[in-house]
């Protein structure tokens, strides 16, 4: 049985132009150019550019550097209360996976036997350690809430983005990446029954 897809969430239109606006102008606020900006927060120029016309995406994670570069707090770029939309996470125990340049914390309480959830953070060019053989006994779900991931199961190639998700019935075979060179991937990992390694 091949994993089943789900179709994501275009998302409302004009909210990236807005950002991309008040970056620009708080950008020009502060007497610093594309370049500048650039080198502060790690990000490529031809990135913020393309951000601050409202022709590109970016990460929480990649929004927070370039805010940091600006002086800039997250909350005022997003007009939203100064609380960061991922308290949860931050608060939560760490978990232990596999993986190359991953932050994983548990979102469900430790011996809840129904399933369990991860909240994963991908760096850029983060991986698996290889293809990792799955317990035959679990079934996976995996959401993307941010950025992208290169998800393989048995030896079948998935491109998700942000508010894709893929089910893999059970056991397999699988390997992952985040193949931006520039942001980080957030993403949901549910397990079911809960994996055996965590804390």
């Amino acid at each position: 049985m091949y994993p089943d897809r789900v179709k994501r969430d275009q998302g409302a239109p004009g909210s990236d132009r807005c950002i991309g606006t008040r970056l620009r102008q708080a950008r020009m606020d502060t007497g610093l150019t594309l370049s500048e900006v650039a080198e502060r927060s790690g990000l490529t120029k031809g990135f913020i550019s393309q951000l601050e016309r409202g022709l590109s995406r970016a990460s929480l994670a990649s929004l927070r550097r370039i805010c940091s570069a600006l002086d800039l707090s997250l909350s005022a770029l997003l007009d939203e209360p100064d609380t960061e939309p991922d308290t949860v996470a931050d608060h939560a125990p760490s978990a232990s996976m596999d993986g190359v340049g991953t932050v994983n914390r548990l979102l469900t309480p430790h011996g809840f036997a129904a399933f369990q959830v991860l909240h994963t953070t991908v760096e850029p060019g983060g991986h698996s350690d290889g293809g990792s053989a799955c317990d035959p006994g679990f079934v996976h779900f995996v959401h993307v809430l941010a950025g992208v991931l290169d998800l393989t199961v048995e030896g079948i190639e998935h491109a998700l983005a942000a508010g894709e998700s893929l089910m893999i019935p059970r056991g397999g075979v699988l390997g992952w990446s985040n193949p931006s060179p520039t942001d980080d991937t957030t993403l949901l990992w549910v397990f079911s029954p809960p994996a055996r390694r965590t804390g």
